[in-house]
């Protein structure tokens, strides 16, 4: 397609949608196409887009977002947003990952952000350690205790 003309140009719901765009409201229950914004996700962080596509993330339809990016007034026709910089879904950050470096070490101090001699370990204790954020890559991702006496 290469512009969006009437609303039958729109798949409305959670069938055959194309996983590089998807239109943004101020409502869930908005349906005119030209009170929306289309969003461009294609070059998209592959963290945005992996959380934002509908394709793979149906249950997202009508959820409240909050998308950062260079506004145009003709993409496929309507206005719309490409170069998406940053985004949030419900209220929380979705991550920017870089592909080389999913949780943004920086190798200059590697041994400083890694290093922990987990002396206040709880057994069977979650750890989210003070100053230390986790980013599960692929599904879920903890640190789990286990105390050892040396």
């Amino acid at each position: 397609m290469t512009e969006i003309t009437d609303a039958n140009d729109i798949v409305w719901g959670g069938q055959e949608i194309n996983n590089q765009t998807l239109l943004l409201a101020s409502n869930a229950e908005e349906n005119d196409y030209t009170k929306c914004l289309l969003i461009d996700l294609k070059g998209t962080n592959s963290n945005i887009n992996n959380n934002l596509n509908l394709s793979e993330n149906n249950e997202i339809i009508g959820k409240a977002a909050t998308i950062y990016g260079k506004l145009t007034q003709s993409l496929l026709g309507i206005n719309g947003m490409q170069n998406i910089a940053k985004a949030t879904l419900e209220g929380a950050d979705i991550p920017i990952i870089e592909e080389g470096n999913p949780l943004g070490v920086s190798m200059n101090t590697l041994s400083d952000v890694v290093a922990n001699d987990f002396k206040d370990a709880i057994d069977g204790s979650i750890y989210q350690l003070k100053g230390w954020t986790n980013i599960p890559t692929q599904g879920l991702a903890y640190w789990k205790g286990c105390k050892k006496k040396w």
